[in-house]
């Protein structure tokens, strides 16, 4: 028997038999801005023009509300990440998006995040006052 006992808005406790296992929800502007962040810090590495231009439009604080500096962007996330967001799903909804954006620059750029370092700083994120900023939308 499965059963959902929601503590709050960002964390289940999803039964399944006797063991409980906790899942953390997410928003689509966190993953969003989770996908900006690692793409942010490969840039720092290389400071490629492109994976710059590209991360100009991505960037998701340019505005007081979600969304990105260039709107379109943002938009299309939202139209591709069509499903409930959870740290358990985050990777592979994030590399949804960037397969998604068709650009081989972002592409080679996020394929130096591995899925153990991105459960990571996803745990470091999750886990900050950002998130709940972001969550009483004072980011």
């Amino acid at each position: 028997m499965i059963k959902n006992k929601c503590k709050n808005d960002s964390d289940c406790l999803l039964q399944v038999g006797s063991r409980n296992k906790l899942i953390c929800h997410m928003n689509k502007y966190e993953l969003f801005s989770m996908i900006f962040y690692a793409l942010d810090n490969e840039w720092d590495q290389v400071r490629g023009r492109e994976l710059g231009d590209f991360l100009s439009d991505m960037d998701p604080f340019t505005f007081d509300d979600e969304g990105s500096a260039d709107p379109a962007v943002y938009y299309n996330f939202s139209r591709v990440i069509d499903e409930p967001v959870t740290k358990e799903n985050s990777y592979r909804l994030a590399w949804k998006y960037v397969d998604s954006v068709g650009k081989s620059f972002v592409r080679d750029a996020f394929l130096k995040v591995s899925k153990s370092r991105w459960d990571e700083c996803l745990d470091d994120y999750l886990s900050s006052e950002q998130k709940e900023m972001l969550k009483s939308g004072m980011a």
